[in-house]
């Protein structure tokens, strides 16, 4: 996974995050996925920020020659369809898979899950071993089953640094409330789910 540039133009994106609550600043979501081209990530960096938007988060992940993208995006009022104009022009150019939508307020909190008073804790959960069939399956299962909420999930094979051998290697950012969820236990729990498929595992309170 890499992170492309969270950022463009900061002078404009301090002046604008004061405002968000006003009409005239709207953040747009992004979905591209097309084959991998270096020139690709490159220019649409350059188009957006030539139109007049900026980007606030990004990801992109290459997978056996293709490549898929999310950019979380800030744009002004005026700028809208010069945007979007943009992008489906570029997409035509590149032939990619395209997909825009404006996000709402509040999406961000529907990722996680939270107590009463707003409180919540993340962890980190790393997990490496053999690849096995069934076994992100059973990850995600104990995960859904717990109560947590899944922000994140990458999962990748890796050669190991002497042998060359291939493993399996999977990430996850998971957010729980602090109440009603015995920590121990859990942690417990996922360590014995991760021994039945041969996964090593570590978690980190973030």
């Amino acid at each position: 996974m890499l992170s492309i540039g969270n950022g463009l133009r900061s002078g404009w994106r301090t002046a604008c995050l004061g405002r968000r609550t006003i009409s005239s600043y709207k953040r747009l979501i992004i979905t591209a996925a097309g084959t991998d081209d270096y020139e690709i990530i490159t220019r649409l960096t350059s188009e957006i920020q030539l139109a007049g938007g900026n980007i606030e988060k990004s990801r992109m992940s290459a997978l056996s020659g293709d490549f898929t993208l999310q950019i979380l995006l800030g744009v002004q009022e005026g700028r809208w369809e010069s945007i979007r104009s943009t992008l489906r022009d570029l997409g035509k150019e590149k032939k990619l898979f395209l997909i825009t939508r404006w996000s709402e307020a509040g999406d961000e909190r529907k990722m996680a899950v939270y107590d009463s008073d707003g409180s919540c804790q993340q962890w980190e959960i790393r997990l490496t071993g053999s690849d096995n069939i069934g076994l992100v399956y059973s990850i995600i299962q104990f995960l859904g089953k717990s109560g947590v909420a899944i922000n994140s999930f990458d999962t990748a094979t890796l050669s190991a640094p002497y042998s060359g051998a291939p493993y399996f290697s999977m990430k996850a950012r998971i957010t729980f409330p602090i109440s009603g969820i015995d920590f121990s236990e859990f942690k417990d729990k996922l360590g014995e789910t991760a021994n039945k498929v041969g996964l090593d595992c570590e978690t980190v309170v973030l």
